[in-house]
């Protein structure tokens, strides 16, 4: 079930309360900040929004960033999906034109111009002192540029072509380099040989480098102090069976040895109240009153109001982060007799 309290209601909400269904006194824009502040208030007193971070490990480090927004982190497991897979560009000086008397290429300083006649192909190649001339691997490519016919454009990893007739702007082609390098791109005028020349100007040039790493032997993780680091009875490098949380670092103990996955389990900090749970969103009401009637001076109100939103908001700190976060004492895993 979709739950209740959008921005939207929470607004109409407090409006209502204030007897304000109009901007008179606060406008839209005052009470949704006070909501804003609200969301950063209770998830971080609560640890209410939860979220997950997965990170590599890399060989001889122990420590890495915590994620963005990190409130807390309640716990880690090796093992996971992690797919850093972009779209990176090879562009500008890491082509040259190639050989064509009917043709040019030209770099402007920020994009190549091809001038091709009717029937004519022309050719960037990559250049040999490019850092990606040899061993380079990527899985796609793509083209930004602008023309005014159907062009076939023709990608050279020796000894294979790949083509694709009547190329648009941005369109994704599918490469296999397992034959060879990407030496060359050629581009082809296919409306015929009697026309005039025509202009291509090519804006951008980027490859997709697929990058994905999975872990599916899954491990917990159990928590340690700093202290504790190099005095385990364990190799002090090895795979991950330890972690700890100081000073926005996440340590992973043993040092890792190698490349691993790790999921850490965080609670995150947001302004967006409907990131919250549902039970949570409602709480910026008594926040927002309090912050309207202290902005008019009822300090009667206010006092009234912001006793309201704290009560309800330790409660639920107890009731979600102390329950489901930490880890219950070993007596709760017992039968009790009678059962």
């Amino acid at each position: 079930m979709a739950c209740l309290f959008t921005t939207a209601y929470l607004l109409q909400t407090i409006r209502a309360i204030l007897n304000e269904k109009s901007a008179v006194r606060w406008i839209d824009d005052q009470l949704n900040k006070w909501v804003q502040e609200a969301s950063i208030d209770i998830s971080t007193k609560t640890g209410c929004y939860e979220q997950t971070h997965i990170f590599r490990t890399s060989e001889n480090a122990l420590e890495y960033d915590e994620p963005d927004g990190c409130v807390k982190v309640l716990g880690c497991m090796k093992g996971g999906y992690d797919d850093q897979s972009e779209w990176v560009q090879h562009f500008d000086d890491d082509w040259q034109e190639g050989d064509c008397v009917y043709a040019s290429a030209t770099w402007d300083g920020s994009k190549w111009i091809i001038v091709l006649n009717g029937g004519i192909a022309q050719s960037l190649d990559v250049k040999t002192g490019a850092s990606w001339y040899s061993g380079y691997t990527p899985t796609k490519i793509r083209i930004t540029w602008n023309h005014v016919s159907k062009i076939s454009t023709y990608f050279y990893a020796w000894p294979d072509w790949f083509s694709d007739s009547g190329y648009e702007s941005l369109d994704e082609i599918n490469l296999d380099t397992s034959d060879g390098d990407i030496t060359r791109l050629w581009i082809c005028d296919l409306d015929g040989l009697f026309h005039p020349p025509q202009t291509y100007n090519i804006t951008n040039i980027e490859f997709y480098e697929e990058n994905i790493l999975s872990d599916t032997d899954y491990r917990g993780l159990s928590q340690i102090h700093p202290r504790l680091v190099g005095h385990l009875p364990i190799s002090i490098t090895d795979e991950p069976y330890h972690w700890y949380h100081h000073h926005s670092k996440i340590g992973i103990y043993p040092v890792p040895d190698d490349e691993y996955i790790v999921t850490a389990f965080y609670s995150k900090v947001t302004e967006t109240i409907t990131d919250l749970p549902c039970c949570m969103r409602w709480l910026a009401v008594p926040y927002t009153l309090a912050m309207a009637r202290l902005s008019e001076g009822w300090k009667d109100d206010f006092e009234m109001f912001m006793a309201m939103y704290l009560n309800n908001l330790m409660f639920h700190r107890g009731d979600i982060c102390r329950t489901s976060l930490m880890a219950e004492a070993k007596d709760n895993f017992f039968i009790p007799e009678g059962r």
